[in-house]
């Protein structure tokens, strides 16, 4: 018997770290739940581009605004959807890698993927990877909107141009590593609505909460707060690249830069304690023996 299961156990150590990251991979685009919530974040995106436009064209109509402060709105219109495009590419990483330890898949694959840490990597490779994919479409889709909609309507914009493309350039980097700390939660929760709450809470509730409580008591610390989360980054990151000002949407990435990392940190923490204490990599069970 041990003759017959030598060859397979080698080969499963042979999986290279390149096998395992296509095997993510495929997994992905093959279940359809990502798909589409892949779609959802492309056309949110859109949307949020396009609900920017009519509001540009509502305020020049009316006549309420600044012409410095429309012309930033139209410089922001293209990214205008970033948190919804993160919001729910950061779902699809948490339901992609809670929903396997919630069916019981995962165990099926520590035992294809002897080494762990392959797995782990992988993952985060592959949802950082398909966030900055579906982010770069959705802005880019959105600066072509955007010049398409300012050429009819006879204004000027640089949607296309180097500071618009830099817009979608630093925007993509805040979706992308808001994602992969999506992805760090998605890899320890128990389950996906568990992930998501946490997710949510981070992006979601807890800036709305902390933001409303300091402006009702006027407690700046908790204003300060709300904007040091994520998703608070993530907009000082728009607002910052829309402006001009690469020393502000620089500070936000390497903010956000730092919740991914300490949150990979922790996951990665709890991974390897979990791959430590599963037995049956080449340790027999403790109590079985005789």
């Amino acid at each position: 018997m041990t003759g017959e299961h030598e060859p397979t156990l080698r080969t499963r150590r042979r999986q290279t770290a390149g096998d395992v990251l296509r095997s993510e991979l495929l997994m992905a685009w093959t279940l359809g739940s990502q798909r589409i919530l892949w779609t959802a974040a492309l056309v949110g995106g859109l949307v949020g581009t396009g609900t920017a436009l009519v509001f540009v064209e509502v305020l020049a109509a009316v006549g309420g605004a600044a012409a410095s402060e429309v012309d930033a709105l139209v410089g922001r219109a293209s990214v205008s959807g970033a948190a919804t495009v993160a919001l729910l590419l950061g779902l699809s990483s948490i339901h992609l890698s809670a929903g396997q330890r919630s069916t019981g898949r995962q165990r099926l694959t520590h035992q294809m993927v002897p080494a762990t840490s392959r797995t782990f990597v992988a993952r985060v490779v592959v949802a950082g990877g398909i966030a900055a994919g579906v982010a770069v479409a959705a802005f880019l889709t959105g600066a072509i909107l955007v010049a398409g909609v300012c050429a009819l309507t006879g204004r000027t914009a640089d949607a296309l141009g180097a500071h618009g493309l830099a817009i979608v350039a630093c925007t993509t980097a805040g979706v992308t590593l808001t994602v992969v700390l999506a992805a760090a939660i998605g890899l320890v929760a128990r389950h996906g609505v568990v992930g998501a709450t946490a997710f949510l809470g981070i992006m979601v509730i807890g800036p709305a909460a902390l933001g409303t409580v300091g402006a009702t008591a006027s407690l700046e610390a908790l204003s300060w707060a709300a904007t040091a989360l994520p998703a608070g980054r993530l907009g000082a990151v728009v607002e910052s690249a829309a402006v001009g000002d690469a020393e502000g949407a620089l500070l936000a990435l390497a903010a956000l830069l730092a919740w991914a990392a300490a949150a990979l940190g922790l996951a990665y923490a709890v991974w390897r304690a979990e791959g430590a204490a599963r037995p049956g990599r080449g340790q027999a069970t403790p109590g079985r023996a005789r």
